[in-house]
């Protein structure tokens, strides 16, 4: 349940993030539609790819923990704070 909680605001917060990306190149009188698209589309498969390698992480974490590897426990920690 917290989990769910955890990601609805983390992703409330990153779609508002996107929003505001958004206008600011709608806003851009310098770019074209077709530049705009290609800048928006760019930054959602970012941040999909993003939200991908977080929760790969946490699985290898949770992996890790189960079978006591302290270092890869570390070291995937790590990893997770760089990209949060």
């Amino acid at each position: 349940m917290f989990e769910f909680l955890e990601n609805y605001e983390y992703n409330k917060k990153k779609v508002k993030e996107l929003i505001s990306m958004e206008k600011r190149l709608l806003n851009s009188p310098q770019q074209t539609d077709e530049n705009n698209d290609s800048a928006i589309a760019e930054m959602f498969l970012n941040h999909a790819l993003i939200e991908f390698r977080r929760e790969v992480l946490r699985k290898e974490i949770d992996l890790s923990l189960q079978e006591r590897n302290k270092e890869a426990f570390l070291q995937l920690s790590e990893e997770l704070k760089k990209i949060s």
